[in-house]
């Protein structure tokens, strides 16, 4: 007889259905792709660029404009990459703002791994309520965050030293705004052969009993014969909790405040590489920011 073992979401084994996400976001990404394919091969330039243009006869005799800056061969590409990475990368400013966006994105990064298993912990928490607290408060409020940065941006026509204070004041009110969350919190609970002297949570238990009827329900397990609980002589699974679960709604409101000041900074430091890098060099910029983002900002806090 197969004796089938029932979790709860308060157990520490519950892993639940972590392949759902993966599920519904490539169900979103796919259907967001599809207007991609409607778009034409070519597209035509903004009127304020058409002097720039060359207009040329095609083999149908019919005129055509071409961009100055055309495609090169890959050859002609691969000659001139460490002309032009070096100059990108001895631009002070495109320099300067990729390493303050790779921090943040380590910090981000950090964060997002993190983070849940933090409140798991620290506030005695379920592990689908504190991934639902971060996805859920955090992540649309940085959303919102980006958005009104871009917004702010373009009402006040900020140029590239206005869009630099900007990202410096969200900075400061970041670090502002999220110092509380240091003080928020409760000491590492005590546990008998790791920080002594002995505590409940190690009770010392020699014996489990177990539900009737070959039900091993795990919320209907009973820990007999401890010698550590202090005259109760039996336990229960589980954390043995914490006195910060008050505190949990407070942190996550600063959290949700510190990711939406820190997500104002967004907007205006890509439009701060785009304006000081030249027409030429935009695509290949834009690539090693990325590139950075993922070899010194995502991967080593991820680690």
């Amino acid at each position: 007889m197969t004796h089938q073992i029932k979790l709860t979401h308060q157990d520490l084994r519950w892993v639940g259905a972590w392949w759902l996400g993966f599920l519904v976001a490539s169900g979103l990404l796919f259907l967001t792709a599809l207007p991609y394919l409607f778009f034409p091969r070519s597209m035509t330039r903004e009127s304020e660029d058409d002097e720039d243009n060359v207009v040329e006869s095609g083999p149908d005799g019919k005129q055509q404009q071409t961009d100055p800056v055309q495609e090169v061969s890959l050859l002609r590409f691969l000659k001139s990459f460490p002309c032009i990475a070096l100059r990108t990368l001895r631009s002070p400013v495109y320099l300067l703002v990729v390493l303050a966006q790779v921090n943040l994105a380590a910090l981000l990064s950090g964060l997002a791994t993190f983070m849940a298993k933090f409140i798991e912990r620290q506030f005695s928490q379920t592990v689908s309520l504190s991934i639902m607290m971060i996805g859920g408060v955090c992540i649309p409020l940085a959303v919102l965050g980006t958005v009104l940065g871009g917004v702010l941006m373009r009402r006040m026509n900020l140029s590239v030293s206005g869009a630099a204070k900007l990202c410096t004041a969200a900075i400061l009110l970041c670090s502002l705004s999220s110092m509380p969350l240091l003080f928020i919190g409760c000491p590492t609970q005590r546990i008998s052969g790791v920080f002594p002297p002995r505590s409940p949570c190690h009770a010392g238990c020699i014996a489990i009993e177990t539900g009737s009827n070959n039900d091993f329900t795990v919320r209907n397990s009973n820990y007999t014969g401890c010698r550590c609980v202090g005259g109760l002589g039996s336990a229960s699974p589980g954390t043995c909790g914490s006195g910060c679960s008050g505190l949990l709604l407070p942190f996550v409101a600063l959290l949700g405040l510190t990711s939406f000041v820190a997500s104002f900074s967004q907007t205006p430091s890509y439009m701060m590489i785009l304006r000081t890098v030249p027409t030429e060099d935009k695509s290949f910029a834009v690539g090693v920011q990325f590139m950075l983002f993922r070899v010194l900002g995502e991967s080593p806090s991820a680690a």
